[in-house]
């Protein structure tokens, strides 16, 4: 705080309006806090609109510089609508799907209120990544998203409620049983049918039921659930264009390590 005046800006941010006979016509260059904008207007003084608050404050020695730094953004969000405009620059940030971004949202409040509250730094000031809120973010919530999208899938599966006959069943069995991987071409525009009957033939096998895009996206928790936690990795693509050389390498790196059970 030991920098000019000329160097700050002082800023009070309100939801509530100001008079009209305060509002002012000039054009204010507010591009060093507009990231404070939602919505509602800024108020910059000047001596011509306003007069006289110019000179109430006279007797103050630099009253004029401070003025020309003061900036009141009004009818702004109230504390409910910014809870919307937080959320779709966290959504921005941390690059995260809508059906994640409310509880990422209860993760990351609590942390940015620690931080304003007890802590002494700026966050652009900080290069520690323990620091980093919105790394703190990451590593509580991920766990959490990453066993909602490891059960996702098969709970909409269930949700279908399609039961195949015996026979079925176990055809899908004897073409699949005496492989560790087995690369199956589903008929028709859709890979879900054929997602279901596997996921009824492993009814009794711990498995996880996955597309391509999650497995990109959550690969090392992937990985690792799979060696503690899981036998038998099903991956879905609607396209059959996509390239697998990558994917194929990285599942059977995974296969050698966890042995032939896997």
């Amino acid at each position: 705080m030991d920098s000019r005046t000329d160097e700050r800006l002082f800023i009070i941010y309100t939801n509530a309006d100001v008079e009209q006979k305060l509002k002012s016509e000039t054009v204010i260059d507010f591009s060093q806090a507009e990231f404070l904008m939602t919505g509602g207007s800024v108020l910059q003084f000047n001596e011509e609109e306003h007069k006289t608050i110019y000179e109430h404050l006279q007797h103050l020695p630099k009253h004029r510089e401070f003025l020309s730094r003061y900036r009141i953004f009004y009818s702004q969000a109230n504390a409910e609508e910014m809870d919307c405009h937080i959320k779709r620059e966290l959504q921005q940030s941390m690059n995260i799907r809508e059906s994640e971004l409310d509880l990422t949202y209860t993760v990351f409040l609590p942390i940015i209120q620690n931080w304003w509250q007890n802590c002494n730094y700026f966050l652009r000031e900080t290069n520690s990544k323990e620091n980093d809120p919105l790394r703190k973010t990451s590593e509580k919530v991920r766990p959490t998203l990453v066993s909602q999208v490891l059960d996702q899938r098969k709970f909409e599966l269930d949700d279908l409620i399609i039961k195949y006959k015996l026979s079925a069943i176990t055809d899908m069995k004897q073409l699949t049983e005496t492989n560790k991987a087995v690369l199956i071409f589903a008929p028709g525009r859709s890979t879900t049918p054929t997602a279901a009957k596997i996921h009824q033939m492993l009814s009794g096998t711990k498995h996880i039921v996955l597309n391509l895009q999650q497995l990109l996206r959550h690969k090392s928790e992937v990985m690792f659930a799979w060696k503690s936690s899981f036998e038998v990795l099903v991956l879905e693509s609607q396209r059959s264009t996509e390239n697998f050389q990558d994917v194929c390498n990285e599942i059977s790196t995974i296969l050698n390590e966890c042995g032939g059970e896997k």
